[in-house]
């Protein structure tokens, strides 16, 4: 019997996040153990280390890591050319909303010039010179990695923008080594519609964001696979503790019902918002014996002014035991993030009975796990992250549905958290929420490591 080729598999990692949602999560143990995989990490030199701040040791990866350089000419002209190509003008609210978006990312010191460059004609030619600039800096970095590794296959788990995607598109497409990018985050395929990402192949959590890889990255749906979240096939183990254990760890009175408010990374005013809950329980606005269960988004930085949560004198607000670091590090000033366990959320999703969350995944983990939800829509003045990403494609199913509630407005928070928790009784809710999250994140019988093997060695056969 003819013995499998070992495959060459390059991984390239440019951040904290991709790290803790692709190593830390063991989706690449069993391509590693299989085959010949190395980890590609961007160097500490680029942007001074900013983007990867793990303790590489902690990662156990000996020597199947390296570090390797980022061209920061190319990656400027890149980003450059991006944020203009998105500054054209194009139909639809989506685009008008990803327009927004761009000019809040840029900064007001770069709208003016890249808007003009947007305009029909200089965009022509401003985009002709870039490329002609980025062709004769060719990225000797790269080139000198593939020279020596030469390998079968690449894989890429990104937000789908940052410094390596670009040049890798370019010199895999040169080589014709298949490269997959892999989706990290929910909003992707929709918010870095880009033109110069020409995408080999790409693997999606869903339906929903299989359509919108189709739809605004222009990929052909035959080179989009529906794969799932590599962070939520965690998912498919049960909690660690039971409601009564959590209920002691977090010293909430035995019996109550629990309304978790879970953070989110868009600046909202989460500490007032805590407090209006506080003072409906206190007021008796639930009708029954309840929590309120605070979990800091990893890098939210606890909302608006999110360090005055860690030392109020809350009378039914308990903190998440796994969150406590870091509101404790928000109160001394570190506005940082942290790679949050997931085995941690799973423990909460699974002992609380409902979610309020503005605008964050944890709206889809919920439903993964049949907790019916809220998504908040404060609106309010500063949360200028907030504002801008509300309007784009990925959560408009999520305003649409009506088996998750919304909350227009901070007037209309504790009266739709009533009607949550009169929800939290309803089991043919429960299920129906379960059956819907297939639709943006997809579960499958198979783990996602095994299945990943099984994808890897396809392509090396195509």
């Amino acid at each position: 019997m003819t013995k499998k080729k070992r495959l060459k598999v390059l991984v390239f990692i440019d951040h904290d996040i991709i790290i803790r949602h692709f190593i830390k999560s063991g989706v690449f143990s069993e391509l590693a153990a299989k085959h010949d995989v190395l980890f590609c990490l961007i160097s500490e030199n680029y942007k001074n280390g900013a983007r990867i701040r793990t303790p590489l040791e902690s990662l156990g990866l000996g020597d199947r890591l390296r570090r390797i350089e980022v061209d920061d000419y190319r990656q400027g002209k890149w980003a450059k050319l991006t944020h203009v190509s998105r500054l054209k003008w194009r139909p639809g609210q989506h685009m008008r909303h990803l327009r927004d978006f761009t000019r809040h990312a840029i900064g007001p010191g770069h709208v003016r010039e890249y808007t003009f460059l947007s305009l029909p004609g200089v965009y022509h030619w401003f985009e002709r010179k870039t490329l002609r600039e980025i062709v004769a800096h060719p990225n000797t970095h790269l080139e000198k990695l593939f020279d020596e590794e030469l390998p079968d296959v690449v894989f890429h788990p990104s937000v789908l923008y940052g410094p390596l995607i670009h040049d890798l598109c370019c010199i895999t497409a040169e080589r014709r080594i298949p490269m997959t990018a892999i989706m990290n985050s929910w909003d992707n395929p929709a918010s870095k519609a880009n033109i110069y990402l020409a995408l080999d192949r790409l693997l999606v959590w869903g339906e929903q964001t299989r359509d919108h890889a189709v739809k605004y990255l222009k990929i052909h749906p035959s080179n989009v696979t529906i794969f799932g979240a590599a962070q939520f096939d965690v998912y498919r183990n049960p909690a660690r503790v039971t409601r009564s254990e959590y209920e002691r760890l977090h010293e909430i009175p035995s019996g109550s019902k629990i309304l978790l408010y879970a953070g989110a990374s868009k600046g909202a005013d989460e500490f007032a918002h805590l407090c209006l809950l506080d003072e409906a329980v206190e007021r008796g606005d639930f009708g029954e014996k309840t929590a309120v269960l605070y979990r800091p988004h990893p890098w939210g930085n606890g909302g608006k002014g999110g360090k005055r949560i860690i030392d109020h004198p809350w009378r039914n607000v308990f903190l998440e035991l796994a969150g406590k670091p870091y509101l404790e590090s928000l109160r001394e000033g570190d506005q940082g993030i942290t790679l949050a366990d997931y085995k941690d959320t799973i423990d909460t999703l699974s002992n609380v009975d409902a979610v309020i969350s503005p605008l964050s995944t944890i709206i889809l983990e919920a439903a993964m796990l049949g907790k019916p939800s809220i998504c908040l829509l404060p609106y309010e003045e500063g949360a200028v992250h907030f504002n801008l990403a509300a309007g784009l494609a990925h959560f408009q199913e999520i305003y649409a549905w009506p088996e998750f509630l919304k909350a227009r407005g901070v007037d209309e928070l504790v009266p739709k958290a009533v009607e949550l928790m009169q929800r939290s009784r309803d089991t043919v809710l429960s299920a129906r929420l379960i059956e819907l999250s297939n639709y943006f994140a997809q579960r499958f019988d198979e783990p996602y490591a095994s299945r990943l093997v099984t994808y890897a060695e396809s392509l090396f056969r195509e």
